[in-house]
């Protein structure tokens, strides 16, 4: 965290109210893009003004959870603006794979044994903590990418293998993507390591989900006059108030995130998906993450036609994980990555010249702003349960932790908070 940002609580909260009125079960209070009475947010106010080539730099340092992702697709956005380079795609795709990886691993070893003890047998959820931070110190998602990308792709593939899996990740992969739900009962039925053990515990109280449409890529056909729509009338600002319906897509909620992947690699069901489908495809991402080289799917993203800022790719396959940009006039850029929660997207426009240019406006909008809207997919979920059934809370625990906010979250029942999470970012 910068000094800037000491003593500020950067990300917010969100607050479940199990049993509220419908459109009051979810609220989220998210400071940092919060509106003030001029209209402009705080994290507007931070880089307002700031000169234009520190802008990556600034939000990486501000926004550490998903800091390469955020300061890649600033770089995308300079660029659509016509300031500097776009980075080269082989960077872009090593760095955004490399980042979701890592945030994959922590979150499974590091949040799941939180967040999800509570749903075990005392003995199996005191023994949690101390299996799943076995093996840790040798990932090798979690150290800096340095050496070669196949050799550090085959490092981190048998350790997934030794350490969570079980079995070979091709072999993992290949019954996950004929059966995920059915494969994910087996393994977890079969298999000693904690994963399954966990998983074992807690599918029983898997959710189903309500159907929400998925969130396109800003490049996919057809989509480019919805996502100026949606630019135009939900700002990042706009979203965080607690009041605010949420982002909105053709006048409605939207989902990102495993599920939405460009590739089409999703949960490996069919829907209605189930909260637990969403745990195993964070482990699937892996096993894909080890097992797919770098390049066999990397985009080359070039000048393209005018507006566009794209081009198809020389090896005719799409990124595992897809990224963009678009020029949206002099001064001004709109780009996007995938991270491991869903779409990040930013917009800016600037004043001044390619020397002298600043920031005159940044609007963020990310996988929270849309999946926990206070209409979103988990919004809606949460609506379903009923606070005097005893699986409610273990429920939404669930729900939480499959959809993982970028943001502490608590679990209310009238009138005290029973759960709290920590920050992440």
């Amino acid at each position: 965290m910068s000094k800037a940002s000491a003593g500020l609580d950067w990300a917010g909260a969100l607050s479940v109210r199990l049993g509220a009125p419908p459109g009051q079960v979810l609220r989220s209070n998210r400071p940092m893009l919060l509106q003030n009475g001029n209209g402009a947010g705080l994290l507007q106010r931070l880089v307002h003004g700031l000169p234009a080539q520190r802008l990556p730099d600034r939000l990486a340092s501000l926004f550490g959870l998903c800091a390469q992702a955020h300061r890649l697709c600033a770089r995308l956005a300079l660029h659509a603006a016509g300031l500097g380079e776009a980075p080269p795609a082989a960077e872009l795709e090593r760095a955004l794979r490399h980042e979701c990886a890592a945030e994959h691993v922590r979150r499974i070893a590091l949040d799941w044994p939180r967040q999800l003890a509570g749903l075990l047998p005392d003995a199996a959820a005191a023994a949690l903590p101390s299996a799943a931070s076995t093996g840790l110190a040798d990932c090798p998602w979690l150290r800096a990418s340095t050496g070669a990308a196949g050799a550090e792709r085959a490092a981190a593939q048998r350790w997934l293998e030794r350490t969570w899996l079980g079995l070979s990740a091709e072999q993992w992969l290949l019954r996950w993507d004929a059966d995920a739900r059915g494969w994910l009962h087996e393994w977890a039925a079969q298999q000693p390591l904690w994963p399954s053990q966990l998983l074992r515990q807690v599918l029983p109280l898997a959710l189903e989900l309500p159907a929400v449409p998925h969130l396109p890529l800003p490049s996919a056909a057809g989509a480019w006059e919805h996502w100026r729509h949606t630019l135009e009338t939900s700002t990042a600002a706009t979203l965080a108030a607690a009041a605010a319906p949420g982002p909105r897509w053709q006048a409605g909620a939207a989902q990102t995130g495993l599920a939405t992947r460009a590739t089409g690699f999703g949960p490996g069901c069919q829907a209605p998906w189930h909260s637990a489908d969403f745990l195993g495809a964070r482990i699937a991402e892996l096993a894909r993450l080890s097992l797919l080289p770098l390049g066999s799917e990397a985009a080359g993203h070039g000048p393209g036609p005018a507006d566009a800022g794209e081009t198809a790719p020389e090896t005719g396959a799409a990124p595992l994980l897809a990224w963009g940009w678009r020029s949206n006039g002099p001064g001004q850029g709109l780009a996007w990555v995938e991270t491991a929660r869903g779409l990040l997207l930013h917009q800016l426009s600037l004043t001044g010249s390619a020397n002298t240019a600043q920031v005159k406006r940044l609007q963020v909008l990310a996988p929270t702003d849309w999946n926990f809207a206070p209409d979103g997919v988990a919004a809606q979920a949460l609506e379903r349960l009923n606070p005097a059934d005893p699986r409610s809370r273990a429920q939404a625990q669930l729900l939480l932790a499959a959809l993982d906010p970028c943001v502490p979250w608590q679990i209310e029942t009238k009138p005290t908070p029973i759960s709290l999470e920590h920050c992440h970012a």
